[in-house]
């Protein structure tokens, strides 16, 4: 379940992994809440793709930017799009979305594809 404020998902990235992404709420309203996610490769090498998937918590997604989505059994699995798959190490993209229901403290797993 996701619930408001900033929340960071550590752990210990293994070479050309990414790392859990920090979560930050960028707004939220009665019913409601907007968030970014910032993917990071914390590897030792470069990845070509990556997903990162979460328990929804009972909100529903109502929009999606910067990377595509899939959402079953009360999971949602955000993926890279063709122009931010490729990360260096160390560099970062991020993704957004806005959700109906009532923001929680996500504790999202990041994979490379």
């Amino acid at each position: 379940m996701l619930s408001g404020g900033n929340s960071t998902v550590r752990n210990n990235a293994r070479p050309g992994r990414p790392a859990p992404p920090p979560t930050s709420w960028s707004a939220t309203w009665p019913g409601g809440h907007q968030a970014e996610v910032t993917v990071k490769n914390t590897g030792t090498g470069p990845i070509t793709g990556w997903t990162v998937d979460w328990e929804l918590g009972g909100s529903t997604v109502t929009s999606l930017w910067n990377g595509g989505h899939t959402v079953a059994n009360g999971r949602i699995a955000v993926r890279n799009t063709s122009s931010n798959g490729t990360l260096a190490v160390g560099a970062t993209t991020s993704f957004g979305y806005t959700a109906n229901g009532t923001a929680g403290t996500p504790a999202p797993r990041c994979t490379p594809a």
